[in-house]
């Protein structure tokens, strides 16, 4: 038998007993019942989990992202092709001093540079353009191959969201951006100068292969004359 009395689909069995109409329904996934008359129940969302430990951003990122922490609920479901309605993630962004607590040292001391960073030069990030990677020594993520934080991080995170906690131009932070030193500028200078007695030493060459076939061919004309 193909279906005969099992409904939605399921495949009929007639068992080899005594009975002729003994029969078993193979039923699809989520039905249930003697006839698959049972439809699966309706998907329904598990509970909501803890809010995840703040999620901060890279040093490179910190001119585009936001610290956020983010709680997930799972879709139960009892047959295939079934989904729930509404949000699987909520996301809630933090702002305060209390959450600056759960940076490591190191890691605070960074963003508190990057932050710095971008409040040196915030036209230039509003203006979609990455900020110069020799004074955060690391290379800067270039705004357009961010990710769009489905995954990883809030879906409508903006430019220049910066925690509130960070707005303000840290003195120490800023010493330690790699400007030019006094040496630095002196192997400036001997690299220009290197750089221009180079070309006047081919110029020279040039000048002097010139002048001899110059010579070379007056003296070949005065032996032909």
């Amino acid at each position: 038998l193909k279906n005969g009395p099992c409904k939605a689909g399921g495949r009929c069995e007639q068992l080899s007993t005594t009975d002729p109409l003994d029969y078993m329904c193979h039923c699809p996934p989520g039905y249930t019942g003697k006839n698959c008359e049972n439809p699966p129940s309706e998907p329904y969302w598990a509970s909501w989990s803890e809010w995840s430990p703040c999620h901060w951003p890279k040093p490179a990122e910190a001119c585009f992202k936001r610290a956020y922490q983010e709680c997930t609920r799972q879709c139960i479901v009892h047959a295939p092709g079934q989904i729930c309605l509404g949000p699987s993630r909520r996301i809630r962004y933090r702002d305060n001093e209390a959450v600056t607590q759960s940076l490591s040292t190191e890691h605070r001391k960074n963003l508190e540079l990057a932050f710095a960073l971008c409040e040196i030069g915030p036209t230039a990030a509003m203006a979609n353009q990455t900020l110069d990677e020799a004074l955060l020594r690391q290379p800067m993520d270039d705004i357009g191959a961010l990710d769009d934080w489905a995954n990883e991080g809030p879906e409508e995170a903006t430019y220049i969201l910066l925690p509130g906690v960070f707005r303000h131009l840290n003195q120490t932070a800023l010493s330690a951006v790699n400007l030019p030193t006094f040496m630095d500028l002196v192997y400036l200078t001997g690299w220009i100068f290197a750089c221009i007695l180079g070309v006047s030493l081919i110029y020279i060459w040039f000048y002097l292969i010139r002048m001899w076939i110059l010579k070379y061919f007056e003296a070949y004309s005065s032996e032909l004359v």
